[in-house]
């Protein structure tokens, strides 16, 4: 079964962007352009678990990851870009797409280190049409129209990133962080669907 649509949005929604002058406490920054990581993924959701083993592969702007099964067989494969989530389930299963809007362009800069636990140098705090990020007891809390959006916390094994509206919870226990790596697979071709975040995080009427 393909995780649901809003699963999808606590995958991607993870993650975002600091001022020019870096404040103390946020992540430090990238090793290198190109990061390759292997880690540990464990999902919590409503009616949901999942534990993986996970490939990312971190280029500026796109981020893939590719979870596999203990016997190695293709779980899900997931591409991020310009705001864009593509997902496919196995190896050439089902497939969803979703673009996400208001969508700032310093997001998609952002958003594939941070989930690495990483932070570019001079990525603003400020983003614009909604979106802010704020240190707030040693995390970071990103906000979407005041409202909070995702957690992300530095742990000593990897990153943790709490989705509060979804009540998801994202684990990446980071066994290696490398520069460099294999090609991002291309997107597949694929139409997305349009997903307004204010109908999804806002209730009706506000």
């Amino acid at each position: 079964m393909p995780l649901p649509s809003r699963l999808l949005l606590a995958l991607i929604t993870l993650f975002f962007s600091a001022c020019a002058r870096t404040p103390r406490g946020l992540p430090p920054p990238p090793e290198a352009p190109n990061l390759t990581a292997v880690a540990r993924l464990h999902l919590t959701a409503p009616g949901k678990r999942l534990s993986a083993r996970t490939v990312i592969l971190v280029r500026p702007g796109i981020l893939y990851a590719e979870a596999l099964s203990p016997w190695g067989e293709v779980l899900f494969r997931l591409w991020f870009r310009r705001g864009t989530v593509v997902w496919v389930e196995g190896p050439q299963g089902p497939m969803q797409a979703f673009r996400f809007r208001p969508f700032p362009d310093p997001l998609d800069e952002v958003l594939p280190y941070l989930l690495l636990g990483r932070w570019p140098p001079g990525a603003p705090l400020e983003l614009g049409k909604g979106y802010r990020l704020k240190l707030e007891r040693g995390s970071l809390v990103l906000t979407f129209l005041q409202r909070p959006l995702l957690k992300v916390s530095l742990k000593p094994q990897g990153v943790l990133l709490h989705c509060p509206p979804l009540h998801t919870t994202l684990e990446l226990r980071l066994a290696r962080l490398t520069p460099e790596g294999p090609e991002i697979p291309p997107l597949p071709r694929i139409t997305p669907q349009s997903v307004d975040l204010r109908s999804l995080l806002l209730p009706e009427g506000d």
